[in-house]
């Protein structure tokens, strides 16, 4: 019997134009707010990548040059829901500034980061992920799962919008799971896991491989199948493996450090990976 019970109010809508499935309440969200932006001109002046955004439902609040987006952020009345760019505009350095200030500086701040990536370089994915941007985005990843991507990112920070609080509010998680210590409940919708008393943000990707091995808790689920589910990769290859392993040592690491004991994620040799 599955180790996980998934409740009827999840049901899903088939986004039409893009074949994407979303929760019901994306198609709400979307249409009681604007999600706005703030966008690196070089970013966004690239056609597939503005074409990527409006699929998913953002709009731009501003163009704004590396040099100027800390100065902007600290002086905005109105902050901009996420932070867009790519590696090729210095989204790196931007993310490890932006990183630094939001640590030093009192009450400072800082909108979730989106960082595309032209390349898909291993070296580039490892320092993105490091930098604990919210997601990481590969254009050689197909439009559709891209816009799938960003917007799950403004169902979940929509949601949220800074303020971790919210995520009280939540009486009906869609899926409930057991472990040793009790249960987790998650909410597709938002990305996130409850257990004692808090909610644990996960990236997309790192809530697919969350879900995918909760599915078959116990089993030992093949790389292939995680790198070509959550991942959206066609192949099995060294870089896919490594950026796998790249996912899943940082959602165990979101998941020690929320302390969700009772479950935890193993490695099994030369096979695949296994919850527990």
């Amino acid at each position: 019997m599955s180790p996980y019970v998934r409740r009827q109010s999840a049901a899903t809508v088939t986004t039409q134009t893009t074949g994407v499935v979303t929760p019901p309440s994306f198609l709400t969200m979307s249409q009681a707010q604007t999600f706005h932006a703030l966008v690196c001109p070089w970013t966004y002046s690239h056609e597939r990548i503005r074409a990527i955004l409006d699929a998913s439902g953002i709009t731009v609040l501003r163009q704004a040059n590396p040099s100027e987006i800390v100065d902007f952020i600290a002086t905005a009345r109105t902050l901009p829901k996420v932070i867009i760019t790519s590696i090729e505009s210095g989204g790196l350095a931007i993310a490890s500034t932006l990183r630094t200030v939001s640590e030093t500086a009192h009450k400072f701040d800082v909108p979730p980061m989106l960082l595309f990536d032209h390349t898909g370089e291993l070296a580039s994915a490892r320092a993105a992920l490091r930098m604990k941007v919210a997601d990481y985005l590969c254009l050689s990843l197909p439009d559709h799962v891209l816009i799938e991507r960003l917007q799950e990112q403004v169902l979940r920070i929509g949601f949220s919008d800074a303020s971790p609080s919210n995520f009280a509010n939540l009486q009906d998680p869609q899926i409930t799971a057991t472990t040793s210590d009790g249960q987790i409940h998650w909410d597709a919708s938002i990305a996130a896991i409850y257990s004692g008393g808090t909610w644990l943000q996960l990236s997309p990707v790192e809530w697919r491989l969350f879900e995918m091995l909760l599915q078959h808790r116990g089993e030992t689920v093949p790389s292939f199948n995680l790198i070509s589910g959550p991942l959206g990769r066609s192949a099995e290859t060294a870089t896919t493996s490594s950026l796998l392993r790249l996912h899943l040592s940082r959602l165990r690491a979101k998941m020690e450090e929320h302390k969700l004991t009772g479950i935890n994620i193993v490695t099994v040799r030369s096979r695949g990976y296994k919850l527990i």
